[in-house]
């Protein structure tokens, strides 16, 4: 068992098996479809979660895991170790580091905990987080975790393209009349994260 402990969230969507064999700590992020709030990952899969959107007129949103289950995780681990790095999704899209960051204050100084934002999401954080713990698995001290997380991160990027505008013009990311033109058009732009 390595010294030094990951924790993430489920946006880094981690292959099965993955977590458990690495020993990642994975906090669920919680999915409002409809009237329905989803634990991601536990309550709904990432295909169910498609089906779902299909029938739903509202655009779903996304809620962090609470401070008190970061406080409650942060307890756990530093029961094991004195070393957590937790490495969470990008700050510009969710509260999830901020929170993070509040709940570790209280333990620093017994514990040693970084909190990292990963300006990521998704696969590119998946990659951050398995990298970091192999490395913690081979060894490497906590020092040593941070750098290579901070190393690998502005040199990743996401880039990816939508199928269809509806979902960026039910999510307010572009106008009705945009999505009209689009469709019409049939543009599918090609969104990039860096």
């Amino acid at each position: 068992m390595s010294r030094v402990k990951i924790l993430t969230d489920s946006t880094a969507d981690l292959p099965p098996g993955v977590a458990e064999n690495l020993g990642i700590t994975v906090l669920p992020i919680t999915i409002r479809l409809g009237q329905k709030a989803l634990r991601d990952g536990i309550d709904v899969t990432s295909e169910d979660f498609f089906k779902r959107l299909a029938r739903v007129s509202t655009p779903p949103t996304t809620v962090p895991p609470t401070l008190r289950q970061f406080e409650e995780t942060f307890a756990e681990l530093t029961k094991q170790t004195d070393e957590v790095v937790a490495i969470h999704v990008s700050g510009k899209l969710s509260q999830t580091v901020r929170l993070a960051q509040r709940a570790a204050m209280p333990l620093l100084g017994r514990s040693k905990i970084v909190v990292i934002d990963s300006q990521l999401v998704t696969v590119g954080l998946g990659m951050v987080v398995t990298t970091a713990a192999q490395a913690a698995a081979q060894g490497a001290n906590i020092d040593e975790v941070v750098k290579l997380v901070r190393g690998m991160i502005p040199r990743i990027y996401i880039a990816f393209f939508v199928e269809t505008l509806d979902y960026l013009e039910r999510g307010g990311r572009i106008g009705k009349a945009q999505a009209v033109l689009g469709a019409m058009l049939n543009i599918k732009p090609l969104l990039i994260l860096e």
